[in-house]
């Protein structure tokens, strides 16, 4: 029989861990932006969402193979082993995107923060009113803040760039931008007036 090395394996995953989780964070920045933290004991999470009450999220398991073959062994370090663990990163990272998606997709049917085009191309104004039902956070001095992530497929980024030159260049849409700003200026001022009061 052979010998086994609890903290030696306890190490080895743990860097493996940690390489994996640095891959994916330079691989997907979208996911690098989300808060995770590990929930050691239930099944279940149970959390109030402001407006909507208390909510309940199952347990949900994702796995991906791990294949390493015996010939493997003795060369699995450097290059080798890295390759194998960004394999590993690719796949749980498209099980993360997944569920990302699938969850922003409840959260918009749910909060009614879902534009339908009706098969329109994307313009200026589609754009504005995407804008328009997002949360915007600002600093001290009323500057945005880039919190707000739109997560779009890359082949629509040339669209995006002509929507946006068209409200730079259009003084009806620029108008309705501002005035659009200046709104979600005085929501924050009120989310953080509220927020003090709690504190």
């Amino acid at each position: 029989m052979l010998p086994d090395f609890p903290e030696l394996k306890r190490t080895v995953l743990e860097h493996a861990f940690a390489v994996m989780r640095q891959l994916i964070e330079k691989r997907h920045p979208i996911l690098a932006d989300i808060k995770t933290f590990i929930q050691h004991e239930g099944r279940a999470l149970r959390f109030e969402q402001i407006g909507y009450g208390e909510k309940r999220q199952e347990l949900e398991e994702h796995s991906i193979p791990i294949e390493i073959k015996i010939e493997e062994v003795p060369t699995l370090i450097g290059p080798a082993l890295m390759s194998k663990l960004e394999k590993l990163a690719d796949g749980a990272a498209e099980q993360q995107i997944k569920i990302l998606i699938a969850r922003h997709e409840e959260a918009t049917e749910m909060t009614g923060n879902r534009i339908d085009a009706g098969g329109r191309p994307m313009d200026g104004a589609m754009l504005l009113d995407l804008l328009g039902g997002m949360q915007t956070d600002f600093d001290a001095e009323g500057n945005v803040l880039p919190s707000n992530r739109l997560l779009t497929h890359p082949d629509m980024m040339a669209t995006y760039r002509a929507a946006i030159e068209e409200i730079e260049h259009d003084t009806v849409l620029k108008s309705r931008l501002d005035q659009a700003v200046r709104e979600q200026f005085q929501q924050w001022i009120d989310r953080e007036n509220r927020r003090k009061l709690v504190d």
